[in-house]
């Protein structure tokens, strides 16, 4: 008898043990973990506007590449925290944002001349014409602080008065445009050219891809070819915009852009 009574008290006590750090867990602090760009750690490949939640503070760094607070990376990952533990990151959590309102189409911006910057998918980095909007500006990729207002940071979608879907891309800092200069072919140098309308030149003029891969970001290609604005060796500051084959199936994502309506 007192060996039974033993017993129970044993499971009495590991059962109030066991509740307790169930307790402890569930006010463990956790983290919901939006990309916000090209994220490649965590969840690998995940899209911007992929959200993970109820992420424990022990697994941003391994899992996230952030630092302990969850608000500092180069992972395109951010975590804020969200309280108690109610539920474990699965893949039943990853819920991608919608598809892009109206507004946000390269169609509605064209006809409402909204300025816009062009982000590189992966970095803050932006398409730019280096040293500012002049004929044959090489354009580079530069981090264009919002508050500066560069106007060879934004640009202006024309849409082409002979092909359907197709937009002459225009420097706010004047009658410029993006041009691949020499023509459609892989390596042209990406630079600013008066491109008259009625000359119709191939290689003035750009259509936009939805990604398949990226929600909300597009290919540039140019209508003179298939060939498409990217940044040589990768998304850094100062790199290179040159055309280049950018194979959908590699989803490079210096070849991505994401549209930025200026002013908000």
């Amino acid at each position: 008898m007192h060996r039974f009574t033993f017993a129970a008290l044993l499971t009495f006590a590991g059962a109030a043990a066991l509740l307790a750090g169930a307790s402890a867990a569930s006010a463990e602090t956790t983290y919901t973990c939006t990309c916000d760009g090209y994220c490649g750690n965590g969840a690998r490949g995940a899209n911007p506007g992929t959200i993970v939640k109820g992420v424990a503070a022990s697994r941003l760094q391994r899992e996230f590449g952030l630092d302990g607070a969850g608000t500092s990376n180069r992972t395109g990952w951010r975590c804020e925290a969200k309280g108690p533990i109610r539920t474990i990151a699965t893949n039943r959590d990853f819920k991608p944002l919608p598809t892009p309102r109206a507004k946000a189409t390269p169609a509605y911006l064209a006809r409402n001349a909204s300025p816009i910057y062009l982000r590189a998918s992966d970095a803050p980095l932006y398409l730019h014409a280096h040293g500012g909007t002049s004929v044959g500006a090489q354009e580079t990729l530069h981090a264009c602080p919002k508050d500066s207002f560069h106007p060879n940071c934004q640009w202006v979608l024309e849409p082409s008065p002979t092909t359907s879907g197709a937009f002459y891309v225009r420097s706010l800092g004047g009658p410029l445009y993006l041009h691949a200069h020499g023509g459609t072919n892989n390596g042209a140098n990406l630079t600013l050219h008066a491109c008259p309308k009625n000359a119709d030149h191939p290689n003035c003029q750009w259509f936009f891809e939805p990604s398949p891969t990226r929600l909300g970001t597009f290919y540039l290609r140019s209508k003179g070819g298939d060939l498409y604005a990217h940044s040589h060796g990768g998304s850094s500051a100062g790199a290179r915009n040159t055309l280049h084959a950018c194979p959908r199936g590699n989803d490079h994502p210096n070849c991505q852009w994401q549209i930025e309506v200026a002013g908000r």
